[in-house]
């Protein structure tokens, strides 16, 4: 039985345009972290930022849901105008509360990942496109997906749970497990690759679990 769930993941990977999309960008990601060495703070920088854009896309499905999935129980309990003014106040308030943790998370994180006592650049070509194909991959998936979202049973605790849990796991384990990998085995060449691809097999498995 598991065996055969596998198969239908592999496969569903192979032909899924929006996963394919998001293994690319890791993969590019992986190869300028590579081509221009970077530390544990610029990796957790690049994917700082998707998990920012992942907040900027989640506020938009939450104005796209609908008004007998928002609470799920409480089925067309408030009039379609008022429903609207709800929708962006929670979009509004989900994109303060998420974006005013992350920077405040951004800010621990930056001497306490940083392994040089200058100054970093966040603004470099490499760093750049893979923060815009992060942001390319994201965009494409929701239209990709929004056909094949809508037919399903999106209430508004189940869109805020995917977020957060891809959120919470990718920044954690990037400082969690980046920083087991720097401190026992050092950031080689090596220990990098396989440490990104850590991180790009679990992204595109909680992809894969929200979408299919």
């Amino acid at each position: 039985m598991r065996k055969n769930s596998s198969n239908g993941v592999f496969r569903y990977s192979l032909t899924n345009k929006s996963v394919a999309l998001l293994i690319f960008s890791n993969i590019i990601t992986i190869i300028f972290a590579v081509i221009d060495n970077w530390d544990l703070f610029v990796i957790f920088f690049v994917y700082l930022c998707q998990t920012v854009i992942i907040g900027f896309f989640t506020a938009i499905r939450i104005l796209y849901l609908k008004n007998d999935s928002f609470y799920g129980i409480a089925s067309g309990s408030i009039s379609d105008k008022n429903f609207k003014l709800v929708k962006v106040f929670s979009a509004s308030f989900y994109l303060v509360v998420v974006y005013s943790v992350l920077w405040l998370y951004f800010n621990i994180c930056r001497n306490f990942l940083s392994s040089s006592q200058n100054p970093v650049n966040l603004t470099t070509f490499f760093v750049i496109i893979s923060i815009v194909a992060f942001f390319i991959n994201h965009l494409f998936s929701f239209y990709y997906n929004k056909e094949r979202d809508a037919l399903k049973k999106r209430t508004f605790p189940k869109v805020i749970m995917h977020s957060m849990y891809r959120i919470s796991a990718i920044n954690l384990g990037i400082v969690g497990f980046g920083w087991f990998f720097s401190i026992f085995f050092q950031l080689s060449i090596v220990n990098l690759i396989i440490f990104l691809s850590v991180k790009t097999a679990y992204d595109v498995r909680i992809h894969i679990l929200e979408h299919k």
